[in-house]
C-alpha cells in the first residue's frame, strides 16, 4: 500500500487526502442549505462499483437530527475550522449538498483508484472546488453522453442527477458505468449490505472497507491496528458509523466473520471472553485510565496460544518460567497466581500526591487463596529486590481498614505495594489508599459522570473496555511538556473541552463490535 501511494507525484497525493478529510471532518463543519441527498445511505452510493476496496459517506442534510447534533457537538470546539481546513488546504464549504462519498476502486491492475462523490449544492456550486483543486480545466470529453472535464495529472469531472464525480479519468467512467448497470453497485451487493447491515440507522457518517482491500493494509501499522478490531483472515468485511449524541461523538465499529474461518483463525480478541463489568466503583473517581477485561485465567492461556502460533517457543519459554519458579520457591505461577484471580480484571492509573498510581482489581476471587496465592510470591518478589538500588531493605506492614486486613510491602522509599481481599475482591495498588478506597466501598470511578457518559456503553457483555480521562490526562501532561508541542497553545481551548474516551469491545464467532466515544464538554466547568 505505502509503495503504491508513494508511486503518485505530491500533488495526487493532496488531492486523495483532502478527499479523505472531507469524510472525515464534514460534517461538523457548517455548511449552508443545498439539495441532495436522501437520509443516512444517500444516492451516491448508486456510482460505486460492488469490487470497491472501500467506500465513506457523510449525510449533510442541514434537516436531518444527526446532522443537527454533530453541528452542535462541533461547535463546542472553537478552533475546528481553522484544524478543517488547515487539514485540507482549502475552503470546501462551497462544494457539497446534501450528502458527500470517497470510494476507493480498484483499477490499472488493482491499484487503488480515488473517486470523490458529492451532491451539488446549487449551479456552479462545485466550480471553486474544482479549480483550487485541479486547477483549470486542460481539455474535454465524453463518456456515456455525459461531457468529461479534464485536469493535469489524468484527473477528470463529470456531473450526472446532481452529483459530481472528481478523480481519475477511470475512476470517473467507472462510475458512470456503474449508474448505468444498477446490478453492479455497492448498493445491490450482498456481501456489502450484510456487513453495512450492523450499522446503526441513527449516524451521520459510514464507511464500508471491503475483504479485498485488507490486502492492500496488511503489514503496515495501520493494517496492524485495524486487524485487532477486524480479523483479517476470519472477516468478510468492515463497517463502520459516526454517531453525534448529547454529549460527543460515537464511532461503532463492525467486522462481520466467517464462523467456519474464525475457528482456525481465531484472532487477537477471541483470547479475551465476554464478562459482566463491575470493578470500576473499585477505583477512584480521578482515575485517569482504566482497562477491564474478563477472566484472566482464559485472557492469558488465549494469549499464549495466538503468541505460539506466531512466534513459536513463546509457550515454551513461559513454561521454562513456570518451572524454574516451582524449582525454587515452590510456587507455580500458573495454578497458585493466575488461576486464582478470579472472573474479572481492572488496572487503573490515578493520580496520587505524588506520581501517578497503579491499582489492579480482581472480581470472584477466593480470598483465601488468593491471600496464600500472594504470600507464597512475596518470597520470590522480596528476593528479586536488590537493597544496594532501591535504598532500603523491603519490609512488611499490616493494617486494618473496616475490619478488612491490608498488607503493605515497603520496596523503597517512594515504592509501596498494598493489597486486600474482601467481598470476592483481591486489590493490589502502589498507593495504600488506593486499596481504602475500594474497601470503603464509595461509587467511585463507577459513579462518575465521565465514566458513565462513555464507560460500559451500549448493551451486551463486552470483551474488553477501555477508559481515558482526557481532561485529566491533558492537565496531567501539561506540566511536563505538553505545552511545548508545536501550536499547543492555540489549541488549548479545544484541548479544555475533552471529556472522556470510552472503548467497547464485544465479540462473537459471528462478528467483532468496537465501540468508540468521545465526551466532548459544553464548558470548562464540566469535568
Amino acid at each position: 500500500m505505502r509503495d503504491i501511494w508513494f508511486s503518485h507525484p505530491p500533488a495526487f497525493r493532496r488531492r486523495v487526502a483532502v478527499l479523505l478529510a472531507i469524510v472525515a471532518l464534514f460534517a461538523v463543519y457548517k455548511l449552508a442549505t443545498k439539495s441532495g441527498g436522501d437520509g443516512p445511505e444517500g444516492g451516491a452510493i448508486a456510482f460505486v462499483p460492488s469490487d470497491a476496496y472501500a467506500y465513506a459517506h457523510v449525510d449533510l442534510d442541514p434537516s436531518s437530527d444527526q446532522f443537527a447534533q454533530a453541528q452542535d457537538v462541533g461547535a463546542r470546539l472553537p478552533h475546528l475550522d481553522s484544524i478543517v481546513k488547515g487539514l485540507v488546504g482549502y475552503d470546501i464549504g462551497s462544494l457539497a449538498g446534501d450528502e458527500a462519498s470517497v470510494a476507493e476502486l480498484p483499477l490499472r491492475g488493482g491499484a487503488p483508484e480515488t473517486l470523490l462523490i458529492a451532491a451539488i449544492g446549487g449551479a456552479g456550486a462545485a466550480d471553486g472546488f474544482l479549480v483550487e483543486a485541479a486547477g483549470q480545466p486542460t481539455g474535454e470529453g465524453e463518456y456515456r453522453g455525459e461531457k468529461i472535464a479534464e485536469y493535469a495529472g489524468g484527473m477528470a469531472s463529470t456531473e450526472q442527477d446532481g452529483f459530481l464525480l472528481f478523480g481519475p479519468a477511470a475512476a470517473v467512467r467507472a462510475g458512470l458505468d456503474t449508474k448505468a448497470e444498477p446490478n453492479d453497485s455497492l448498493a445491490t451487493d450482498e456481501t456489502a449490505q450484510e456487513v453495512r447491515g450492523a450499522l446503526p440507522g441513527k449516524r451521520f457518517a459510514d464507511a464500508y472497507v471491503s475483504r479485498d482491500a485488507y490486502s492492500l493494509i496488511s503489514g503496515t501499522e495501520l493494517g496492524g491496528a485495524l486487524d485487532t478490531f477486524t480479523n483479517f483472515d476470519a472477516s468478510k468485511g468492515l463497517a463502520v458509523a459516526a454517531v453525534a449524541t448529547p454529549d460527543g461523538f460515537s464511532v461503532q465499529m463492525a467486522s462481520d466473520l466467517d464462523p467456519d474461518k474464525v475457528a482456525s483463525a481465531p484472532g487477537f480478541l477471541s483470547a479475551f471472553p465476554s464478562f459482566d463489568p463491575s470493578l470500576a466503583a473499585l477505583f477512584d473517581s480521578g482515575t485517569l485510565a482504566l482497562i477491564q477485561i474478563g477472566d484472566p485465567s482464559k485472557t492469558v492461556t488465549g494469549l499464549l496460544d495466538q503468541a505460539e502460533a506466531v512466534q513459536p517457543g513463546i509457550s515454551a519459554a513461559y513454561e521454562r518460567l513456570r518451572a524454574q519458579l516451582r524449582r525454587e520457591d515452590g510456587f507455580d505461577i500458573a495454578d497458585d497466581l493466575i488461576a486464582q484471580l478470579g472472573d474479572e480484571m481492572a488496572v487503573g492509573i490515578a493520580p496520587g500526591k505524588g506520581d501517578p498510581y497503579i491499582t489492579a482489581a480482581f472480581d470472584g476471587v477466593d480470598e483465601v487463596q488468593a491471600r496464600a496465592a500472594v504470600a507464597r510470591l512475596a518470597a520470590p518478589l522480596i528476593g528479586s529486590v536488590n537493597p544496594s538500588r532501591t535504598g532500603q531493605a523491603p519490609s512488611f506492614s499490616q493494617a486494618e481498614v473496616d475490619g478488612t486486613r491490608v498488607v503493605s510491602l515497603q520496596i523503597s522509599p517512594a515504592t509501596t505495594v498494598s493489597l486486600a481481599a474482601f467481598d470476592g475482591h483481591l486489590v493490589v495498588t502502589t498507593d495504600p489508599d488506593g486499596v481504602k478506597r475500594g474497601i470503603e466501598g464509595d461509587a467511585g470511578l463507577g459513579g462518575d459522570p465521565a465514566y458513565q457518559a462513555v464507560g460500559d456503553v451500549g448493551s451486551g457483555d463486552p470483551s474488553a473496555l477501555v477508559f481515558l480521562d482526557l481532561k485529566g490526562l491533558v492537565a496531567l501532561g501539561e506540566p511536563i511538556g505538553l505545552t511545548r508541542i508545536r501550536n499547543y497553545d492555540r489549541f488549548r481551548q479545544d484541548f479544555s473541552k475533552l471529556g472522556a474516551l470510552g472503548v467497547k469491545v464485544s465479540t462473537d464467532e459471528d462478528e467483532i463490535d468496537t465501540e468508540l466515544t468521545l465526551q466532548i464538554n459544553q464548558g470548562d466547568q464540566d469535568k
